[in-house]
């Protein structure tokens, strides 16, 4: 039986998807839920989940609360072919560029769409990847995006460069190369991009499926 995990904090918005859910499907399948990151790492780490949509969480105040959660939730699962799709607010391309390195990511579902389009991509891409509108311009490597996931986080060059075994100068050139294929000059260009300060160029469809 296909095994769905729902990742949000907010549990309308949890129940909303489980009933699109079981309304479109046609096969059996088991239903999870998790509300906060203890119980998410929790079923992660003892279940066998085939697909995992996830909320990424934090404040306007504190954004990079969203990054570590993905990056734990990368670490913590027990079956390495699940399959990740993101549902956020803004389906930005560099939440897609971040999560590439995830062999088994799908890509970013929109939160705002209206429920039936939400119905509708939510329950086709159980089935089928669905293919690019705008094919990405310079796909991140898998050390670009974890040494960026790993700024994000909070992690310090010194750090970084004793947890890989680089130099420092290494990391920082990943960094900028990563920020570059993202469209951007610095870090705080992408808190800025999440808060809605400024808007910047990115790369990519803003708008849909990913």
């Amino acid at each position: 039986m296909k095994k769905i995990l729902i990742f949000d904090e907010n549990s309308y918005f949890r129940q909303a998807v489980r009933q699109l859910l079981l309304a479109k499907g046609t096969i059996p399948q088991s239903i999870l839920e998790a509300g906060n990151k203890a119980e998410l790492e929790n079923i992660l780490a003892t279940t066998n989940v085939d697909t995992l949509l996830l909320s990424p969480v934090g404040s306007q105040t504190n954004i990079q609360d969203s990054f570590i959660l993905i990056r734990e939730c990368l670490k913590h699962c027990r079956r390495l072919s699940i399959d990740l799709w993101l549902m956020v607010e803004q389906a930005t391309d560099f939440y897609h560029q971040l999560c590439c390195s995830h062999p088994h990511y799908k890509g970013v579902i929109s939160k705002r769409q209206p429920l039936e389009q939400l119905s509708y991509y939510i329950f086709n891409t159980l089935k089928e990847e669905l293919s690019w509108k705008s094919p990405p311009k310079g796909t991140l490597s898998y050390r670009e995006s974890q040494i960026l996931l790993d700024v994000l986080c909070g992690d310090s060059s010194n750090r970084l460069t004793i947890r890989y075994g680089i130099q420092s100068k290494t990391i920082s050139a990943h960094k900028l190369n990563a920020l570059a294929k993202l469209g951007l000059k610095n870090i705080s260009d992408i808190f800025k991009r999440m808060k809605g300060v400024q808007e910047l160029p990115v790369k990519g469809e803003l708008i849909g499926v990913y």
